[in-house]
């Protein structure tokens, strides 16, 4: 596994930074869906851009969000973020520091638990407010699929990396 299970390893480190970037985006925009084609505003999980309240990008309050599909996205764009952060500890700690048990297993099921998190944010598209005033897709949303390839890159990416430090340094002192 020498040359392509190092090149399996920055795939997957790059893959995971991309992926929470644009998840972490995701998270904290207004433009995943444009309400009235964008013409009334814009909408995010957890923030607004309301024309006619002329606040800006603002957070949503608990009693603004009556939705829930809108709070299902919410609830599962912040639970991909820390399926993100889970998979990048967890391949970090596999890879370079310790022996971590369950490890491929654990980085499969966080990188599963992750593009399903962010599977479950589409359907905002079909909340009240989109019924309403009717919705198109924003930038939010390129970067809701730019989330989902680049964890599921990773987690495909995942079993292909080298043998863990610890196990490469083993091996060397046998040979010596």
């Amino acid at each position: 596994m020498g040359l392509i299970g190092l090149l399996a390893e920055i795939a997957v480190l790059l893959c995971i930074i991309g992926g929470i970037v644009s998840n972490a985006y995701l998270v904290g925009t207004c433009d995943m869906l444009r309400l009235g084609g964008g013409l009334l505003g814009q909408i995010g999980p957890w923030r607004a851009d309301i024309y006619d309240r002329n606040t800006g990008c603002v957070s949503w309050n608990k009693s603004d969000v009556d939705d829930t599909l809108i709070k299902m996205g919410r609830a599962t764009s912040m639970m991909a973020l820390c399926f993100g952060f889970i998979f990048l500890i967890v391949g970090f700690i596999k890879q370079c520091c310790c022996k971590l048990p369950c490890a491929q297993m654990l980085l499969n099921i966080s990188g599963t638990c992750v593009t399903l998190s962010l599977a479950l944010v589409w359907p905002m598209i079909r909340s009240d407010v989109c019924d309403q005033y009717g919705c198109t897709w924003g930038g939010g949303a390129t970067a809701l699929t730019l989330s989902m390839i680049f964890y599921f890159a990773a987690s495909v990416f995942s079993c292909c990396m080298r043998e863990p430090r610890y196990v490469r340094k083993q091996q060397r002192q046998q040979e010596q």
